[in-house]
């Protein structure tokens, strides 16, 4: 199991960061797929460290402890209470099961990745290290999957649900991923 950080967070400042991660994956996201395409690795990596610092300021605030010093999604998700745990899964579940069920079925999708995960705990376990493994864009040969595309915002909406003043707290007034 990962230590946990050293220093004291400052849960606002974190979030702000993961706010300014989740945009930039958010703008990425809305190009045309020529931009995208070489740009994908940095979306995903935008993606993933977002969900991370969501799930650690999630973890402050419901439990007061410092967040684990690590970059792997699922070590992150579990330090949260289960009813949380529970109440992520099910709403991911509703939200982004069926469109990587769909996704999967496109025909320019990759033989190698028309397995898609069959629930929350799959795609997790299988995207958790998402950061490390797409930040250098380095995949050692194996296949690269970030099936939590649609966690951040729901990871935010419930930071914000707890913490409606950090809304006001932007000092950015852009136009923002929906939640």
């Amino acid at each position: 199991m990962p230590k946990r950080v050293k220093h004291p967070i400052k849960p606002e400042s974190l979030y702000q960061k993961g706010e300014s991660f989740h945009f930039t994956a958010h703008y990425l996201n809305q190009q045309p797929m020529e931009v995208l395409g070489p740009a994908g690795f940095a979306f995903v990596t935008c993606m993933a460290f977002a969900c991370e610092v969501y799930l650690k300021v999630l973890a402050f605030i419901e439990t007061g402890r410092q967040p684990l010093e690590t970059h792997h999604l699922w070590f992150l998700f579990e330090e949260l209470p289960p009813e949380m745990r529970e109440a992520i899964d099910r709403e991911w579940t509703t939200k982004c099961l069926e469109g990587l069920q769909v996704r999967s079925n496109h025909p320019d999708i990759p033989a190698e990745l028309k397995r898609s995960p069959q629930s929350f705990r799959q795609a997790m376990e299988q995207s958790s290290r998402a950061f490390v493994d797409w930040r250098y864009g380095d995949s050692d040969g194996k296949v690269m999957a970030f099936h939590m595309i649609g966690l951040a915002p729901i990871l935010r909406a419930m930071i914000l649900e707890r913490k409606p003043e950090w809304r006001k707290s932007m000092k950015r007034k852009a136009a923002y991923p929906a939640t």
